[in-house]
């Protein structure tokens, strides 16, 4: 479970989405309804407003001063979304304590239909009246919050795709004859098309020869691109979306070490994609 969900489930907020039905509150709970299956391997042969289509050959930064690091996708939030710091936490937590009480409250009853989180949105954005405490503020922290949990969940997608290719790129390579696979285009394309939201892929894009030799393909709707960049050292995997609106570029590097392929390698998110 990632420092995110638990960070969420420790919270009262926490406890109104299970009031929603996503767990139990303070639970440890496995799955989330809004987390999207990840995407299984296929076999070899089968089959938010528009944004610009990204370019993978950016400009390289003047100087190392001025490139930004890229950082470990788990602990860092995607654009387009405002995280909580320690202060901001403990005061939706404890002074917001109040309006989440009637929150919740309001939630058991609410018969609303729809993801727990678009649910549990609507209803900070009209709160109920809460006296002793500054409702919009609290409202306002509540969501803030939420809307970073969504979003990454909504990468949960692109980290399991990630390793899923990683998985595959090394069962290619320790086969009898290894495959070291070709490079795969970004697919699907163009990339803007995923700007609204989750989009399927024709299955004759999932044809290319690198896509087939790492047995990768996603059947059904997906809310990322994905790319694949072989080299004579390894593999760098992309995938690249808007999960909370704004373009995120999540990657991992697997050389290529003694005949296989090093796994144990972090999901990254690029710092200007």
């Amino acid at each position: 479970m990632t420092s995110w969900r638990v960070a969420l489930q420790s919270t009262r907020l926490g406890c109104l989405l299970a009031a929603l039905g996503v767990w139990a509150c303070g639970s440890a709970a496995s799955t989330t309804p809004e987390t999207r299956a990840a995407p299984t391997p296929a076999p070899a042969g089968s089959d938010l407003d528009a944004a610009a289509p990204h370019q993978p050959e950016a400009a390289a930064a003047t100087s190392a001063e001025a490139a930004p690091a890229d950082l470990p996708a788990g602990s860092s939030p995607p654009p387009g979304v405002s995280p909580l710091d320690a202060a901001e936490r403990k005061e939706a937590n404890q002074t917001c304590k109040p309006l989440l009480d009637a929150l919740e409250k309001q939630a058991k009853k609410q018969k609303t239909k729809g993801p727990a989180v678009e649910v549990a949105l609507s209803i900070l954005r009209q709160p109920p009246k809460v006296s002793g405490i500054d409702v919009s503020r609290c409202a306002e922290l509540l969501i803030r919050d939420l809307q970073t949990y969504r979003a990454k969940v909504i990468e949960n997608e692109a980290m399991s795709s990630l390793r899923i290719l990683g998985l595959n790129l090394s069962a290619a390579l320790e086969a009898e004859p290894p495959q070291v696979c070709p490079s795969a285009p970004p697919t699907p394309e163009p990339l803007s098309a995923l700007a609204k939201g989750a989009g399927s892929t024709d299955p004759s894009a999932w044809r290319a020869p690198g896509w087939q030799c790492a047995r990768f393909a996603i059947q059904g709707p997906h809310r990322f691109q994905y790319e694949l960049r072989a080299s004579p050292s390894g593999y760098e995997v992309v995938a690249r979306g808007y999960p909370a609106g704004e373009l995120t570029e999540l990657y991992v590097r697997y050389p290529i070490q003694d005949g296989r392929l090093d796994l144990d390698q972090p999901v990254l998110r690029r710092a200007r994609p």
